[in-house]
């Protein structure tokens, strides 16, 4: 990518001459309005505007005009939804790149609305055209496969045919970062998913029919009673009910502390004089894995006496 974008501003920095064809001049002799302005050339200064990439006449235009006309030197390069997802991809290994100025339009310190590297500015279509890149493509698609001229110009009908829809993937193929090394298609067998037939697999494996049921945790749900046999047990005290529902927790769940300093003799300002304490932070690897791996109640709700609930083994 970055040789690209330096081999571009080297193009850049060279201007082509005007090319100018039979057909050029005479449109520019029948020239009667500037085509940067729009309005009549009449007897102002005028002169012949060209690009200065591919030596192209662009028409008649005010000589003021020619002059403000600037070319940016800049490419926009468009990726779809390129906050969400490409941009921390490209973000991992563009610090990488030396002596090239990046800057950033941020939206956080994650996502950003554009990053330019070098003259190449990085946009995400997404942000004018708010729908899936396959819903973009088939509405396009609709009017015929000239929409799509520079896609034309390198393949045939055929491969239009696939390339405008959404493309099969072998997720399951790539276990691992060696199968991103192979340098042609893996086998058609390596396309098929085992996703494929969830209906069936549900009725085979629990006995259930998934088009019986509204949501997939709906279906998770009735699976983990049948596979489990639990019994759940139906709370008719409201009063238990509403003390466990002021039980739930969930969130953030931390205890806050504004400001803590070490003192010890691994750190700078160690005071021998003051009391010895060091900073340690603390975090829990598959906090909701390990809660959702608990034992439930499932039956035998009732409410504990006094004398229980002073006794901690009954807690």
């Amino acid at each position: 990518m970055v040789n690209e974008q330096e081999e571009i501003e080297q193009r850049f920095k060279h201007c082509e001459p005007m090319i100018m064809t039979g057909i050029d001049w005479q449109s520019l002799q029948k020239a009667t309005h500037c085509h940067i302005c729009k309005t009549e050339l009449a007897d102002i200064r005028i002169r012949g505007d060209h690009c200065h990439v591919t030596g192209k006449s662009d028409g008649q235009a005010h000589n003021a005009c020619n002059i403000n006309y600037k070319f940016t030197g800049r490419i926009p390069v468009v990726f779809h939804n390129l906050r969400g997802y490409d941009s921390h991809l490209i973000m991992q290994a563009i610090g990488k790149v030396e002596g090239k100025q990046l800057n950033c339009i941020a939206n956080n310190m994650e996502k950003y609305i554009s990053f330019s590297l070098g003259c190449m500015d990085f946009i995400d279509s997404l942000q004018f055209m708010s729908s899936s890149l396959q819903k973009l493509v088939e509405n396009l698609a609709k009017e015929g496969s000239s929409k799509f001229r520079h896609m034309t110009s390198h393949f045939g009908e055929e491969q239009i045919r696939l390339l405008l829809r959404k493309q099969v993937y072998p997720y399951e193929h790539f276990d691992s970062d060696t199968k991103f090394l192979e340098s042609q298609l893996p086998p058609i067998e390596a396309f098929y998913s085992t996703l494929i037939g969830r209906r069936e697999i549900c009725l085979n494996y629990y006995g259930l029919d998934a088009a019986h049921f509204y949501t997939s945790p709906g279906l998770a749900w009735q699976a983990a009673l049948k596979m489990t046999g639990v019994k759940l047990e139906l709370l008719t005290d409201i009063d238990m009910h509403l003390f466990i529902e002021k039980g739930l927790r969930g969130g953030i769940s931390m205890i806050s502390h504004r400001h803590a300093k070490a003192n010890n003799k691994h750190v700078p300002s160690y005071d021998p004089k003051s009391t010895i304490n060091h900073v340690m932070y603390l975090d829990a690897n598959n906090l909701y894995g390990w809660a959702m791996s608990q034992a439930l109640p499932v039956e035998g709700f009732r409410w504990l006496n006094d004398s229980e609930i002073e006794k901690p083994k009954h807690m």
